[in-house]
């Protein structure tokens, strides 16, 4: 007799992908990846946001406010929407 297990549902890409402008103000969260061109990339990895970095959403509004490497940095809605966090 063979049983098999039920399958768990797989995660697709809305599911696994928030961006760190939809994240609550006030929690901490880790960047998984970064997304847009290649020159804003590069930009945000020099400012701190590289992939598994930690980051502390501070304030949600025009622009987002949230701490990285010891430093408190703004970002506008654009850059915080390229940043992929868990």
């Amino acid at each position: 007799m063979f049983f098999s297990r039920p399958r768990e549902p797989k995660a697709t890409a809305s599911d696994a992908s928030k961006t760190l402008f939809d994240a609550s103000a006030g929690i901490r969260c880790r960047v998984v990846a970064l997304t847009g061109c290649q020159g804003t990339c590069h930009r945000l990895r020099e400012m701190g946001f590289c992939e598994n970095a930690q980051v502390t959403k501070i304030s949600k509004g025009g622009s987002t406010v949230c701490t990285v490497c010891g430093s408190r940095v703004a970002l506008s809605r654009k850059l915080a929407m390229s940043i992929v966090v868990e």
